[in-house]
């Protein structure tokens, strides 16, 4: 059988330096418009163009309706400078793929009331997260709602006991290859690296020991993008929507909010509660 030849557009920054050694890996989960293969440890998403670039993304220049259809968790992966088969199946060329910055700048145009303004919009939309997710105060399980209280009260009144107590509720909450609860600590430390990125490393560190073992190995590197400001596209446009004016913001967050079943819901819903609290008088 001969790979399918596909051509990869960008690579996201934090995955970039993996590409330039021979590796091998495994696949570890297929949907209709990606695949994420684990690489030595290295967790690396290829995805179709419409999914946008990310921190963990080789983002594909055209993907074939049903392309990944035959790719399955039983393959295995083999990286070469320049390319990335798996086996039998696809063959990435990633000779022309420009590496795309990941990380996102602090917010350093906008008052504290105008970006409280911003996070009001951004509930709006919100308002229309699936049923399912975090979004919605009234129906979040038990477990949910105490890490989500004790991880405001921690933002607003910094204390490393109360940050642990929220990363052990929420670490591994929910189901999916990102827990809900993982969704919302990504979001949190999202917006950490754009409101006050002071203390970011300290809260980066609780985080990511809270979540040792304790969850998936996708979802554990998506924690440590978030920790290192990395994020994807999506979140870039509406981080410039929060320094400019409100036109684009609900269009910026909608398109945050269709990532995944809940999971752009729950990193929205993170991100929100998480502002909220740090720029509490």
């Amino acid at each position: 059988m001969t790979a399918l030849p596909l051509a990869a557009r960008s690579i996201g920054s934090p995955i970039a330096s993996l590409f330039s050694a021979a590796r091998s890996g495994q696949v570890i989960a297929t949907f209709e418009r990606s695949c994420y293969l684990d690489l030595n440890g290295h967790i690396v998403a290829l995805v179709a163009p419409e999914l946008l670039n990310g921190p963990l993304n080789v983002v594909l220049a055209h993907l074939p309706s049903k392309a990944m259809s035959g790719v399955s968790t039983t393959h295995r992966v083999r990286l070469s400078p320049g390319s990335v088969e798996i086996e039998d199946v696809l063959m990435v060329d990633l000779s022309r793929a420009e590496v795309w910055n990941a990380q996102l700048p602090p917010l350093i145009r906008v008052d504290r009331d105008a970006l409280l303004g911003r996070l009001d919009v951004i509930k709006t939309v919100l308002a229309d997260a699936p049923a399912e997710s975090l979004a919605h105060a009234a129906s979040r399980p038990a477990r949910a709602s105490e890490g989500m209280d004790a991880l405001y009260s921690a933002l607003r009144h910094p204390d490393a006991a109360t940050l642990a107590h929220a990363a052990d509720r929420l670490v591994g909450f929910g189901l999916g290859l990102t827990p809900s609860g993982d969704d919302v600590l990504a979001g949190m430390l999202i917006a950490l690296h754009l409101v006050r990125p002071a203390p970011a490393i300290a809260v980066s560190d609780i985080v990511k020991e809270a979540a040792r073992g304790r969850t998936t190995r996708i979802s554990i590197a998506y924690l440590e993008a978030a920790s290192q400001g990395n994020a994807g596209e999506a979140w870039h446009t509406l981080a410039r929507t929060l320094e400019g004016t409100h036109d684009g913001m609900r269009t910026a967050a909608r398109r945050i909010m269709a990532f995944g079943e809940t999971s752009g819901a729950d990193m929205l819903t993170g991100f929100v509660l998480a502002a909220e609290a740090l720029l509490a008088e």
